[in-house]
């Protein structure tokens, strides 16, 4: 993932030793092991079953001893940080490696859209209103009488399909409404979320988490230490990004509500945001558990750079207008703003082979793969290389 790929330059950028390690993904290697930050790269076995979990976990720690690695920062992928939270815990009884990484039900309960609005909400911050539900009866019945398109609905387990859905709830009509609601599948055992639409200004963070200290750029700096301050009895440790937005006041000299939405218990894209000092990035990583408690934070950069992935721009704004017939200059516009100005996540001209394996092998192999085994799919990410799959 490109924020995998980022951090380890910055580490050998800052001097460090560094050691990949990535899923197999059907015989299709990732990007990032071709990057001349890694000394060596190893390729695990994706842990689904519980068997395969426990032999990653056993693999990791034979890694860890066999290489004499001092220090794992965790990239999790949304389906494995609970898994690699456990491996933590293994790694650090039988070896003399930290981990960047949170204890198992800290990682659920930041997760889990509604255990994380509610812990929000137990410790005194804003919440926007959120209510659980575990049937269509119930989606219908608390949307009755409520006002026209002010909540968005999100499934709480991890579903491809209606990740990213942003229709707004109860639809202008009944009938509408009723036939969305019931296309989808909401359960005892899949519940999903109404939460109150906020427009504001959007943002997401970057946190690094040492025994309660922080690394964090200086924006919402208070809300991030009120939040983890309270989990782990204040000792937690670990990478943290919360997407908050921010509702202003139409009122003269009234401060902003900041409204947590959702939270990611594991390194976030945005982390590449601070390529302009990731080599200090990479020290406060290293310098912090050598101060625990101790709160150390980056500066905001003097430059901060624009970035986007060639990949999506292509398609996003050169090969979608072409087809529909609209919008194609001001893609094309857009684009070539994109192209000279802004820099590409994944490249760089010390290291381009990540960048090339990506374009060139990387996404072919999987498209390939999918009119192979027929597998539908509806988007993909460029920055994660997730394809989104029905």
């Amino acid at each position: 993932m490109s924020k995998g790929l980022f951090l380890a330059r910055s580490f050998y950028r800052a001097g460090h030793k560094v050691i990949g390690l990535d899923f197999e993904r059907s015989y299709i290697p990732s990007s990032g092991r071709f990057s001349n930050a890694l000394s060596w790269h190893y390729e695990l076995p994706n842990p689904v079953t519980n068997q395969q979990k426990m032999e990653y976990i056993a693999q990791l720690v034979e890694i860890i001893e066999r290489d004499r690695i001092d220090l794992w920062v965790c990239v999790s992928g949304v389906s494995t940080t609970v898994t690699d939270a456990l491996a933590k815990s293994e790694i650090e009884a039988k070896t003399s490696c930290k981990v960047f990484l949170f204890q198992p039900e800290t990682c659920e309960t930041l997760h889990e859209k509604n255990l994380f609005i509610h812990k929000a909400a137990s410790i005194g911050l804003d919440i926007p209103e959120t209510t659980t539900i575990r049937s269509h009866e119930e989606a219908l019945a608390f949307l009755k009488g409520k006002k026209s398109e002010h909540y968005i609905l999100k499934s709480i387990w991890l579903d491809d399909v209606s990740r990213g859905d942003m229709t707004l709830y109860p639809r202008p009509n009944f009938e509408e409404t009723t036939a969305l609601i019931m296309s989808l599948s909401i359960s005892a055992d899949k519940p999903w979320i109404f939460q109150e639409f906020i427009q504001g200004d959007e943002y997401c963070t970057h946190a690094v988490v040492v025994k309660a200290g922080l690394e964090i750029s200086q924006r919402l700096l208070d809300f991030t230490r009120i939040y983890i301050s309270s989990l782990e009895d204040g000792h937690i440790t670990g990478q943290v990004s919360f997407d908050i937005m921010v509702k202003r006041s139409a009122e003269a000299n009234a401060e902003p509500i900041l409204y947590p939405i959702e939270c990611n218990p594991r390194t976030h894209t945005a982390v590449v945001l601070f390529r302009n000092i990731s080599e200090a990035l990479a020290d406060c990583y290293v310098d912090s558990f050598k101060n625990f408690g101790k709160e150390v934070c980056i500066p905001d950069p003097i430059t901060t750079d624009s970035f986007y992935w060639i990949g999506h721009d292509v398609v996003t704004l050169l090969l979608l207008p072409l087809l529909n017939l609209s919008g194609i200059l001001g893609g094309l516009r857009e684009f070539t703003l994109h192209f000279l100005f802004w820099r590409d996540a994944t490249f760089e001209f010390w290291d381009p082979l990540p960048f090339l394996f990506l374009y060139h092998a990387y996404w072919p192999g999987l498209f390939l793969r999918s009119l192979l085994t027929g597998r539908r799919w509806s988007r993909v990410n460029v920055s994660t290389g997730r394809v989104f799959e029905y």
